[in-house]
């Protein structure tokens, strides 16, 4: 049965593992020996032989970024508790204190709420919450969950004035609904291939910390927030420093690692601006007064992509978008996106388009891997599962994974090093599992997953049947040869 105030919990949990669009789940560190690999219990460490790692780190990965040297990598995780105490000693006091406040009035706005329904809890949400605003109202849900734990006798008090208190008292009270997540920034040390110490928080909150960013030449991390904002702060600890306030989509660091290049986009998420804000000097300290943002270009987007940027070692900027020249016929604008470069250094420089000399792309091209040496992208479309590599340089588009009739990627590839490259397939035309396959230019694919549990690679692809929704268009690649 639906629990309305407990649906306010942040979506990104639910999302990791039931999502529409493929998703980061491995990371490799920078000498290619060991791989980070979110699972559902948590986070292991894979070997280049094939040894996984028991569950090291348990709870909601979110996303991990290896640091340059390969001493450890920053993730996000969120962790569900189940007694207030335990929460507010882990988040901040402002964010505690706010909880707290808006905790006091629950029991009258349930109150209110079953009042307007009838004492029908399957209404409260769209009857109640909803016309007052409150429906996506994330505090909403961390106070509900304060509320039982310091105001229990207030709510029950609420429910004995309606008729049907048993049944109330039976949602309300629910163990399995009275937990929540609390959201963590962490440093996670590995030596050797294996873990080398305790992880340490860097940031927590009862709100998601999203795709933490080490930058490539100094100490700092940044993150985003689940509304939008861009924040950072260094590896060793510190208050985090606000650089953008909201509606950032995608975010990576500069070449040289002291300015922040992000995406901002509307709320129809369809056309959106590249900026870039400095947030460091010279020696890799954050700035105390970050310079006015710059606008480096504007594109177009498709309505449903979730558009990513990627850093060339030589400082140009990569990411896909929709040739749109406005003004222009309707019949007369090209669906398929296409892959352009952007110089942040030269403002007066338009944004060039990666031509393709041979093959072709597929028309989504919102989830790619850039390679190391920036010489390389790969692509998976969510809607199938075919997954191709394009060299930059030449215009060479080469298909590694075919598409299979009713599967769709979930998993984003992830590169080894500049000429090796890990993503999920189906190792033969009837397979029903997954693999984890490695792949370079001059040698066979091989199999790294062979043995793994079913609940770490079944999550990479989402066979036929397996989801709800009309079937799995065709691919705009053509199966290699």
């Amino acid at each position: 049965m639906k629990h309305p105030l407990r649906s306010l919990a942040p979506a990104a949990l639910a999302l990791l593992w039931c999502g529409c669009l493929p998703e980061e789940s491995v990371w490799w560190s920078p000498d290619g020996q060991t791989a980070a690999v979110r699972c559902p219990e948590g986070l292991r460490l894979a070997q280049l032989d094939g040894r996984l790692s028991p569950v090291l780190l348990p709870g909601q990965i979110q996303s991990a970024n290896w640091s340059p040297d390969g001493s450890g990598l920053v993730l996000s995780r969120s962790l569900e508790l189940a007694h207030w105490t335990e929460v507010e000693a882990l988040v901040p006091a402002a964010e505690a204190a706010a909880t707290r406040t808006m905790a006091r009035a629950v029991p009258d706005l349930l109150r209110a709420g079953l009042t307007m329904t009838g004492g029908n809890w399957n209404d409260l949400d769209g009857q109640f919450l909803k016309p007052l605003g409150l429906d996506k109202n994330r505090l909403l849900s961390a106070a509900w969950f304060c509320a039982r734990s310091l105001h229990r006798e207030a709510l029950l008090d609420v429910l004995r004035g309606f008729t049907n208190t048993t049944a109330l008292e039976a949602e309300v009270l629910a163990p399995e609904a009275n937990r929540i997540a609390v959201h963590e920034l962490l440093w996670l040390p590995v030596r050797n291939g294996q873990v080398d110490g305790p992880p340490q928080a860097l940031l927590r909150s009862l709100h998601p910390i999203l795709d933490p960013l080490l930058s490539p030449r100094h100490p700092v991390v940044a993150c985003r927030t689940d509304e939008g904002a861009l924040k950072a702060l260094p590896l060793a600890g510190g208050n985090p420093v606000t650089v953008v306030e909201g509606s950032v989509v995608a975010a990576v660091w500069s070449a040289d690692g002291c300015s922040l290049i992000h995406l901002v986009t509307e709320e129809s998420d369809a056309v959106g601006e590249i900026r870039s804000r400095r947030v460091l000097d010279e020696r890799g300290g954050l700035l105390t007064t970050i310079p006015p943002t710059q606008t480096l270009a504007v594109a177009a987007f498709g309505a449903s992509s979730s558009p990513r940027l990627a850093t060339l070692p030589d400082g140009r900027l990569l990411f896909a978008s929709l040739p749109v020249t406005l003004p222009a016929r309707a019949d007369s604008i090209h669906p398929g996106a296409r892959f352009f470069l952007l110089d942040p250094t030269a403002p007066e420089a338009p944004p060039t388009v990666v031509p393709v000399r041979e093959g072709s792309l597929p028309d989504d091209l919102s989830v790619f891997a850039l390679s190391p040496d920036g010489q390389r992208v790969a692509m998976v479309e969510a809607g199938t599962d075919v997954v191709a590599v394009l060299e930059l340089v030449t215009g060479k588009v080469r298909v590694l994974s075919p598409a299979h009739e009713g599967w769709k990627s979930r998993l984003i590839p992830a590169w080894r090093n500049p000429h090796e490259l890990s993503f999920a397939a189906l190792p033969s035309p009837t397979a029903t599992r997954p693999e984890l396959m490695l792949w370079r230019s001059d040698a066979p694919r091989s199999v790294l997953s062979e043995g793994w549990p079913d609940d770490v690679v079944k999550p990479w692809l989402e066979g036929p049947g397996t989801s709800a929704g009309s079937p799995a268009p065709r691919s705009s690649v053509p199966p290699s040869p």
